[in-house]
């Protein structure tokens, strides 16, 4: 009998881990998402432009109330809901503006929309691409801000909530909150490649991933960033729980982590 019983494959294990669905799965047409409820914690979405690149795309909650902003401009939470739905339109997209129409926000905003997600329970990803920079935590007041953040993000890990935050673009040395929290959350930079479905580990690094870096819609899509491999990386965990919703964020890491060893590398002249 092999180390796999009799139930195991009769390659070994590098013929099982060839033959094994996920490898394959998460190209698959019919991987969709389908039911996965992600929190966007970004600017406001623009219900009508989504609407438009896809049709069948669900937005709930506060998404589904912001019909105000309708007539919006591009903006930062919409590209990203774009990738999101482009990987994963089976997906749920719940928006939570930290913003509200300025150009930075605060941790104060981050943490009480963090806390609601989690005390509502409706939501099972939190997309956070965007991050703050080391020297708006530096004083009193930033580091016990990052304090009941990193609280927060424990909270809803222990919670069941998979949160998914982009690394500063600015610092490659350096990690901004909240994405220096790599054990309870999802760390993710941006990749040097072009597939969506690709997805690098880095352990040790200042971010755990790397996924594709550009979008898909305007010139804001094409510069590459941070944030939009983060919306890459949470496309493919929607994936992940549309095939098996009872997963933790654990085990979508571990998954995450054991795919991006054995993914199937497609070049980029095929893409």
């Amino acid at each position: 009998m092999s180390a796999f019983g009799e139930m195991g494959p009769t390659g070994g294990l590098d013929q099982w881990i060839k033959q094994c669905p996920l490898v394959t799965a998460l190209r698959d047409d019919l991987s969709r998402g389908d039911g996965v409820r992600v929190a966007l914690v970004d600017t406001a979405v623009s219900v009508h432009q989504l609407i438009s690149r896809h049709p069948g795309a669900k937005l709930v909650g506060r998404a589904a109330r912001l019909q105000a902003v309708a007539n919006q401009g591009m903006n930062h939470g919409t590209l990203m809901a774009d990738v999101l739905l482009r990987l994963a339109p089976g997906s749920l997209i719940d928006s939570h503006d930290v913003f509200h129409g300025r150009p930075t926000t605060e941790p104060e905003a981050i943490l009480a929309a963090l806390s609601q997600i989690r005390v509502d329970g409706l939501c099972k990803v939190i997309n956070l691409s965007l991050g703050i920079p080391e020297e708006r935590w530096d004083s009193p007041k930033g580091q016990m801000a990052r304090q009941m953040l990193g609280r927060e993000i424990l909270a809803c890990y222990r919670a069941g909530i998979v949160v998914v935050a982009s690394a500063h673009n600015a610092h490659p040395a350096l990690q901004s909150a909240p994405a220096d929290n790599p054990p309870p959350l999802i760390s993710v930079a941006k990749g040097d490649f072009d597939d969506p479905f690709r997805v690098d580990y880095h352990p040790g690094d200042t971010a755990e991933f790397r996924a594709k870096a550009t979008g898909y819609w305007g010139i804001l899509g094409t510069t590459p960033s941070s944030s939009t491999a983060t919306a890459h990386a949470t496309g493919l965990i929607c994936r992940i729980l549309g095939l098996a919703p009872h997963l933790g964020p654990f085990e979508v890491k571990a998954l995450l982590k054991w795919y991006s060893t054995n993914q199937i590398k497609v070049p980029a002249s095929i893409l």
